[in-house]
Order: structure tokens, then C-alpha cells, then sequence
């Protein structure tokens, strides 16, 4: 059994902080909630022990991560762009990620795209980013950028079918 830490992006209810906020008011702080809820139930129907918490304080919850003695570590947002085109899922772990974080990744990008998602990558099939979360951690931590908020069509999915698809692919990767 595998003890999960999910972090949906940005604070919880959007207050102070909603993250990416879309033309029609869609706000990435409550799409990357109910992907993180789904996430979640499907672990935990498979057994797993899974903490969920939302927070803009990313000190407090990679702390908090580290404490509980988490070892795995999932932290869910959703993208913005200046023009509506971008599209696609990302990938992220930090540039001195440990082999078992890269193979992670490496899996969630490969299920995606077997289930028919685009993801932006450089050349490996993940990015490299110095994000707390994934500096700080101390088990393997990944950043998913489930889709862009800011193009029409995914975020109608992201607001639909995004919650079932990632807990897919995330039940699918490790």
C-alpha cells in the first residue's frame, strides 16, 4: 500500500487564491478539486492511503507531506495561456528528480497519451521545473497541468470528463 499526498493547485474554494480564472469565470482552483477528489476515491477503492489538502501555503503542505511520511506525491493544476489556442496536458518534475520520479512521469505521460491526450513536453516526455513542490518534497513528487482553462474545448473537458480521465491515468502509472 502506497501512502498518497494530492495537492489540487491553489487555495481551497479559490479564497484567497483561485489560480487561472478562464473568461466564464471557471476557476482552476475548484476544476483541480473535483480531479483531486476523483483521484482520490479511486486510490482509495484500490486500497491506498490518500490525503488530499488544498492550500496555498506550499511550505505548510510539503511539510505537512513530508511529516505525515507521504510517498508519493501528486500536486494537480490546470493551465492558462495568453491565446486560446494552447492546448494539452504537462508534465512536471524537478531537474534532479530521482529515477523513481522520472519513471513515474514517464508513466502518466505515456497512459495519457495512450488514452488519446496531447502533452506538451521538451525532450523527455516530462518537464523539468524548479517548483517547491517538487524541490521540497522528499518522495517522489510530480506537478500535472491537467489541461488549459484558457481553450474552449478543454476546459468544456476539464469541467466534464477530466476528473474520470486523470484518475485513469493516475490509477494506470504507478
Amino acid at each position: 500500500m502506497s501512502f498518497w499526498w494530492l495537492n489540487p493547485g491553489h487555495a481551497l474554494h479559490g479564497v484567497p487564491d483561485p489560480g487561472a480564472v478562464a473568461a466564464d469565470g471557471t476557476r482552476e482552483a475548484d476544476v483541480v478539486a473535483v480531479i483531486a477528489a476523483a483521484i482520490a476515491a479511486g486510490l482509495r477503492a484500490r486500497g491506498e492511503q490518500v490525503t488530499v489538502r488544498q492550500d496555498d501555503d506550499l511550505a505548510a503542505v510539503v511539510a505537512a507531506a513530508n511529516a505525515a511520511g507521504a510517498n508519493r506525491f501528486l500536486s494537480i493544476h490546470a493551465n492558462a495561456a495568453a491565446t486560446p489556442e494552447a492546448h494539452g496536458a504537462e508534465v512536471f518534475i524537478h531537474p534532479q528528480a530521482a529515477a523513481p520520479t522520472r519513471l513515474w512521469a514517464e508513466r502518466i505521460v505515456r497512459c495519457g497519451s495512450e488514452r488519446g491526450r496531447y502533452f506538451r513536453h521538451d525532450d523527455t516526455l516530462y518537464r523539468t521545473a524548479d517548483f517547491a513542490v517538487l524541490r521540497e518534497t522528499v518522495m517522489p513528487a510530480v506537478l500535472v497541468e491537467t489541461g488549459f482553462l484558457t481553450n474552449d474545448v478543454e476546459r468544456a473537458w476539464l469541467k466534464t470528463d477530466a476528473a474520470a480521465w486523470w484518475t485513469d491515468v493516475i490509477l494506470a502509472s504507478y
